[in-house]
């Protein structure tokens, strides 16, 4: 049996659907909204500062993906990127922003070198690796100021440049 509305369509209780096309866009209460290749969270919820979200709250609301607790993973591209219940991202490959990760040299016969990068913040873990000889010297954070930069120093000078590559990482509060 085959039925053509044209029109509106109106369930205002349980409707159960078996196969279903949807031509267009699909929204759900308000919500939760499927236009093309998009996904969006439009609704109601709480914001991360605990204040109201959603349309009368004024925020964009918050897309949850596998917050059921007995989820265990989401898989994005056949297993490419993998995020357990944990928390714990599995991935083939990391790509960062240059805004976090940089090179810079200690020049011969310093002690120190200062990196400007605004995005240091007071949670900010810097990670070194020396591109080259250190003099048997370890490299080290010497000091760091947030939105301003960070300090590299070795104990004592050597008679060549230190190349060295960093990483900013920031710790959650």
């Amino acid at each position: 049996m085959d039925a053509t509305i044209s029109g509106t369509l109106k369930s205002l209780g349980n409707t159960f659907l078996g196969n279903t096309l949807v031509a267009g866009d699909f929204t759900i209460d308000g919500t939760l909204s499927l236009t093309g290749n998009s996904l969006n969270s439009i609704g109601a919820g709480a914001s991360p500062d605990g204040g109201p979200q959603g349309l009368l709250g004024g925020g964009t609301g918050i897309l949850y993906i596998q917050n059921s607790p007995l989820a265990t993973l989401v898989d994005f591209f056949n297993g490419k990127v993998k995020i357990d219940k944990s928390g714990k991202v599995s991935v083939q490959k990391l790509e960062v922003s240059s805004d976090t990760l940089g090179t810079s040299t200690l020049p011969a016969g310093s002690t120190q070198t200062s990196v400007s990068t605004n995005q240091v913040t007071s949670t900010s873990n810097i990670f070194l690796t020396p591109k080259s000889s250190t003099g048997s010297q370890s490299l080290y954070i010497k000091s760091t100021t947030p939105g301003i930069g960070f300090t590299v120093g070795i104990d004592n000078p050597v008679s060549h440049d230190i190349n060295f590559s960093w990483w900013i990482v920031d710790s959650k509060p």
